[in-house]
């Protein structure tokens, strides 16, 4: 595994808080890109579009997405709707990019806390957090903001799918992988694969598969899929100090949940932070944040990025081989200050060359970022 990093630096990436950069790929080769300013915690911008027509090295200015902005609330306890965690997808059956994400509200310039998780004064759970799409067609137009809300959870608080890896089959099917809460009652999310069918302008839900659950803290969050090896895998964020990972063998139906483990017996030690997955034509490689021997006093120990490869039938991860990829940037005496990973996304260019694109941002004021990325051959 041979990897390389770089800072872009080029205008509308300088200067300004950019976070969670999450590419698609497009068959011509341009590389589709949403991105957005973090101003505090989940505290975000419009989403912003740039492109990249060099594998990567260089991007676009970014430019704001209208159909993605913020949407001005009448009548409601929220100021402002906004969109977050968007990741780009091809769709080859109707040459398409949807940018999919999941709607946020805000009030006073901030994050609303509609759940009451940590502010009980924002609960509202009226305001219902859902999957929120727009379609960049092939003549460069977008669709109008649609949502992404199968009928039977139409009346859960939430039910997102931000954030996470998918899987686009060519005859126009998705396998889209989502994280929800029934109502305030119910603290834990659950994680559930559903199939879609998109038309090149909106999905419809098809089924769904089995949920997958764990009662602690805030449950099971951002899922990524991977079909490898003949069959689907997903891993979870968890709040327990693990991460986890199942098996299906139709794509819905997932077996109970595993910790992650190396080849040695540890568990993989990590804090409500997102792993994500890559691979070769016949290795399985994982991306995730994880406490070392340096990083304690580093919030959720969101740096370094690690990459390692997987054992396929263990499903261990092999500790000879992890690598670092973006390593810690900044003074570990002053925590901070230190640049932060845990919002990255994979991106496969081609057979074993792979990008990985981060914002990495500081945990307090003034979250100064920097827009990387990694180069990776597997």
């Amino acid at each position: 595994m041979y990897i390389t990093t770089k800072t872009i630096e080029s205008d509308g990436f300088i200067n300004r808080n950019m976070f969670h950069p999450k590419a698609g790929l497009h068959p011509s080769g341009r590389i589709h890109l949403a991105i957005q300013t973090i101003g505090s915690g989940d505290y975000f911008g419009p989403v912003e579009y740039s492109f990249s027509d060099d594998h990567g090295q260089s991007w676009s200015k970014p430019a704001a997405i209208q159909e993605l902005g913020w949407l001005k609330q009448e009548n409601s306890p929220a100021e402002y709707q906004g969109v977050c965690d968007t990741v780009v997808n091809h769709d080859p059956q109707h040459d398409c990019m949807v940018f999919l994400g999941h709607s946020v509200f805000y009030k006073d310039d901030r994050f609303m806390d509609t759940q009451g998780t940590w502010n009980k004064e924002d609960t509202a759970p009226e305001l219902r957090r859902r999957g929120c799409y727009s379609v960049l067609l092939p003549d460069g137009s977008w669709t109008p903001r649609a949502l992404l809300e199968p009928p039977e959870f139409a009346n859960h608080v939430i039910f997102m799918c931000g954030c996470g890896q998918r899987i686009v089959h060519k005859n126009g099917e998705w396998l889209i992988a989502f994280y929800g809460r029934e109502s305030l009652a119910t603290p834990y999310c659950f994680v559930t694969v559903c199939r879609m069918k998109f038309n090149g302008r909106k999905f419809e839900f098809i089924e769904r598969g089995n949920l997958l659950e764990l009662h602690n803290n805030r449950g099971l969050l951002e899922p990524s899929l991977l079909e490898f090896g003949g069959q689907t895998l997903i891993t979870l964020r968890a709040e327990d100090g693990h991460a986890y990972w199942s098996k299906s063998s139709d794509g819905l139906h997932y077996a109970p949940i595993q910790p992650w483990k190396f080849d040695d017996g540890t568990f993989l030690e990590t804090s409500s932070t997102q792993q994500h997955w890559l691979f070769n034509q016949n290795k399985l490689f994982l991306s995730y944040t994880r406490k070392n021997e340096v990083n304690s006093q580093l919030v959720r120990f969101r740096a370094p990025l690690y990459i390692a490869e997987v054992d396929p039938l263990s499903m261990e991860l092999i500790k000879s081989t992890e690598q670092v990829v973006f390593p810690i940037e900044g003074d570990l005496n002053k925590p901070s200050e230190v640049l932060l990973s845990g919002n990255f996304m994979p991106l496969q260019i081609k057979d074993g060359r792979w990008i990985i694109t981060d914002g990495q941002c500081m945990s307090a004021a003034p979250f100064i970022s920097k827009f990387k990325v990694a180069f990776i051959d597997l």
